[in-house]
């Protein structure tokens, strides 16, 4: 499914894996500087209540079920040696670290820029309340707008993600880069055919991103739903009212005056037909995330009551109307 593929898309691994085509690259320096000292904070209670009392907060950590992890650590580790460089490198002498310094700022506030349209991408992909097929093609194609411009832009320490991101010069080495990846999607039609379909999107959205492929899509799509107009009559049925409430109450972003009302019925089968996919995965990887907490020797573990409770509300807060 390349709704799977997409959600793995420059993830954790991948960082580390541009970093290694240049050996010298300092941003491996910084990255494991900063894993020492997310290292230190998990490990040693001590540590961690030193990082609270100096800097206000604990810091974030990378966690490799989660896809943004690294980008969202590194975020918080910015503001933190934006504001308290002295009272970190304090803590980093206390443990045996080696100290942070502008040239590791500088480092870090150039990589979230330029990963931040990955980031922002793998969010649109995984949101749980509008996974629908129809985000594939428009998400990947200004993904690779924004990668190119990045490209052009002067940036000094980042220089090999952003040749890797796009298009990897080393294409015999592995993990693949976008082109290798994701550039065959654009010829899909079926995708292109969700895109079409959706309100939020519809044909003039194809005859930007691929004109090639407007023609082609647009009499596919007459043509689907004539032909789920024709069945809708032949059984001599008339359209469930209450189903589609229900359909598009749960879909708060979609409501039925959005889809033509001449054949509105076959619009929605036909809706439904490219843009169910399969779930994303995001929950699950939540879900054992907060599971490995059972078995941890510290104030915030879980018992296994806890955890079922926890469960529990976690799938059932829109029930209260919450969050």
């Amino acid at each position: 499914m390349p709704r799977v593929l997409v959600t793995v898309l420059f993830a954790y691994s991948d960082y580390g894996s541009a970093a290694e085509l240049n050996i010298t690259c300092k941003e491996c320096v910084v990255k494991e500087r900063a894993q020492a000292l997310w290292h230190k904070q998990t490990r040693k209670p001590t540590t961690a209540a030193n990082i609270k009392r100096e800097v206000g907060r604990k810091l974030q950590t990378p966690n490799v079920t989660r896809w943004n992890s690294l980008y969202d650590s590194m975020e918080v580790l910015s503001d933190v040696l934006d504001t308290k460089l002295a009272q970190i490198n304090v803590i980093c002498m206390q443990n045996g670290i080696a100290t942070f310094n502008q040239v590791d700022k500088d480092i870090i506030n150039e990589y979230l820029p330029v990963m931040r349209p990955v980031v922002t991408s793998l969010d649109i992909l995984q949101m749980e309340r509008e996974a629908y097929m129809e985000v594939l093609s428009p998400t990947l194609s200004v993904l690779w707008d924004s990668l190119l411009a990045l490209k052009a832009k002067p940036f000094k320490y980042p220089r090999p993600l952003l040749e890797y991101l796009p298009e990897n010069p080393h294409s015999d080495m592995r993990p693949k880069d976008f082109k290798a990846r994701f550039l065959f999607l654009f010829d899909q039609i079926d995708f292109w055919m969700a895109t079409a379909i959706h309100h939020l999107f519809k044909l003039p959205v194809v005859r930007l991103l691929n004109t090639e492929k407007l023609n082609a899509v647009k009499s596919r799509l007459l043509f689907e739903v004539t032909e789920q107009a024709v069945l809708d009559s032949s059984e001599g049925s008339s359209p469930d009212v209450d189903g589609e409430d229900d359909f598009f109450k749960r879909n708060k972003l979609l409501e039925q005056t959005m889809f033509p009302a001449l054949y509105r019925a076959a619009w929605v089968d036909v809706f439904v037909m490219y843009n169910t996919a399969i779930p994303s995965s995001a929950v699950v990887d939540r879900l054992f995330s907060h599971g490995s907490d059972i078995m941890k020797a510290k104030r915030a573990s879980l018992t296994s009551d806890n955890f079922e409770r926890l469960v529990f509300m976690k799938r059932n807060m829109d029930l209260l109307n919450m969050e």
